[in-house]
C-alpha cells in the first residue's frame, strides 16, 4: 500500500511510473516507445517523434480541480504551447492528454475538451481567453500572457488535439489494474517480484 505521509511530489512520480506501466501493458502498437519525463510526464513516440503527450495530475492531500483558472490546467497549457512554439510540425501528428484524478466542472473549458458529446473546442477557447482577460491571478500572469500572444488559429489547433480524462484512477487503483494483467501471465508466488522488476524497467527507460 502507498504511504500517505510521503510527499505529493514523490507520489506524483510514482504515479507516473505506475501509469506508464499500465499503459505499456495495455498498448497494442509495437511501433510505439514509451518514455517518462522525456517529451512529457509520460509519452508515446515513434521514430523519435512524440505521438501522444500525457500530463498526469494526481491529488492526495487536497482536492484537485480543473476549473477555468486552475493551476493544473494552465501550467499544462503553457507546457504544450511552448512545445508547439518550438516544434510547430508536431501538432498535426500528436495527441495531448490531461489525465487527472480531479473532476472537470460541468461547462468548464476542461469539460469541453473531454471526448464526449459536449466536446466544444471553440467554447473552451472562449472560456480560457476570458480568464486571461479578466483574471487578477498574478501567479498565472505568464500563462495568460503566453496564451494571448499566441496565434488564435494555432491555439485552437492545439485545443483540438487535447483530450481531458478526469476522474482517473488514483495511484493505488492504477497498481491494481496492472497487477491484474500480470497475475494472469505468471505463477502467483512470482507476482510481486515481476511487478517490482517491471517498475524498475520503466524507471530506467
Amino acid at each position: 500500500m502507498i504511504n500517505h505521509q510521503a510527499s505529493e511530489q514523490m507520489i506524483g512520480y510514482l504515479y507516473q511510473v505506475r501509469y506508464a506501466l499500465a499503459l505499456l501493458l495495455d498498448n497494442d502498437n509495437s511501433d510505439f516507445q514509451i518514455s517518462i519525463e522525456k517529451f512529457d510526464d509520460v509519452a508515446f513516440s515513434k521514430d523519435g517523434l512524440p505521438k501522444q503527450l500525457i500530463q498526469l495530475k494526481h491529488h492526495v492531500q487536497r482536492q484537485g480541480n480543473l476549473t477555468d483558472g486552475s493551476t493544473d490546467l494552465w501550467r499544462t497549457l503553457k507546457v504544450w504551447m511552448d512545445v508547439v512554439s518550438e516544434s510547430p510540425d508536431i501538432i498535426d501528428e500528436t495527441e495531448f492528454l490531461i489525465v487527472t484524478t480531479a473532476i472537470a466542472p460541468e461547462n468548464s473549458a476542461a469539460s469541453y475538451l473531454k471526448k464526449d458529446q459536449k466536446r466544444n473546442v471553440e467554447g473552451a477557447y472562449e472560456k480560457l481567453r476570458n480568464i486571461c482577460l479578466k483574471s487578477e491571478n498574478k501567479e498565472h500572469k505568464k500563462y495568460y500572457e503566453a496564451f494571448l500572444k499566441m496565434d488564435e488559429n494555432t491555439l485552437k489547433c492545439i485545443l483540438s488535439h487535447i483530450c481531458v480524462i478526469d476522474g482517473a484512477n488514483n495511484i493505488e487503483d492504477v497498481e491494481r489494474t496492472f497487477r491484474k494483467q500480470i497475475r494472469y501471465s505468471c505463477i502467483p508466488k512470482y507476482e510481486n517480484q515481476i511487478c517490482e522488476r517491471l517498475v524498475y524497467c520503466i524507471i530506467d527507460i
